[in-house]
């Protein structure tokens, strides 16, 4: 239940967007040929990153309440061992997480299809899962740190309620890069989903803008996000985020196994 109302939370970003803001923004860029698919296919990336995100962190409100109802405590008195318990949760989460991507992948690009003819090179799948398995990975492992200091359904929900709201500007969903203040820019690069959501841009977008107007659209709209004066390709993205991910496993391992030496 937590995993679908955390889906349903990332839908509303979309229905926001169809709703409120496309209008807005495609009359910004009416000179940008192809703007309503660009636009379309821009949210759809930082759309699908929020849904990783939030359905993996919901997802993980059964260790709290497994926890709450002392039912983790009845776990740990059977021949499991702490790291397979703290594996299944993940494990648990991880594929919640990935399917329900996958369903917000479907409800877009059909509802995108049908609108405005925006079309998905479905040679690409290959990349966008791999960009989903490595976002899923990602948002799995810090929200799991996140939940280990968790105790009580009540901090939860007001952490998800603050993880749900806040993903959509950390990672520049609500709002292009390039509109945002110098601090703000600097602030989205610190989070590993926003590489996600710039990886899932430049697939889904491609070739469709305008080459004379490519590199300021790239920059504007985060498609490539630039560290160091060095606009990042797709391979670079994912080898950081890869990174980042093996470094947060590693954290999680060791708060893991804090907590369990003090039971």
């Amino acid at each position: 239940m937590g995993a679908m109302m955390s889906l349903l939370g990332a839908l509303i970003a979309f229905f926001i967007y169809i709703g409120f803001l496309k209008e807005n923004l495609v009359q910004e860029w009416q000179r940008v040929a192809n703007a309503n698919q660009v636009l379309d296919a821009w949210m759809m990336g930082g759309i699908l990153t929020i849904a990783g995100v939030t359905t993996a962190f919901g997802a993980l409100g059964q260790l709290v309440s497994d926890r709450e109802g002392n039912r983790y405590q009845d776990f740990q008195m059977t021949a499991l061992k702490q790291w397979q318990l703290a594996i299944s949760y993940f494990i648990s989460a991880f594929l919640i997480s990935l399917i329900m991507q996958l369903v917000s992948f479907v409800i877009m690009a059909v509802y995108f299809k049908v609108t405005d003819n925006l079309t998905i090179k479905w040679e690409d799948s290959g990349k966008l899962l791999l960009v989903s398995l490595l976002g899923t990975f990602v948002a799995t492992v810090f929200c799991q740190i996140i939940i280990e200091f968790i105790h009580s359904h009540v901090v939860f929900n007001r952490m998800s309620a603050l993880i749900g709201t806040g993903i959509g500007f950390a990672i520049a969903t609500y709002m292009p890069v390039g509109a945002l203040s110098a601090f703000s820019r600097h602030l989205v690069k610190v989070f590993p989903s926003s590489y996600i959501a710039s990886s899932f841009r430049e697939l889904l977008i491609g070739n469709k803008i305008p080459a004379v107007v490519r590199p300021e659209l790239n920059d504007y709209l985060g498609i490539k996000l630039t560290v160091f004066k060095h606009s990042l390709s797709l391979s670079q993205n994912l080898l950081l985020v890869t990174i980042v991910s093996l470094l947060g496993l590693g954290l999680l391992i060791i708060v893991n196994h804090l907590k369990y030496k003090q039971h």
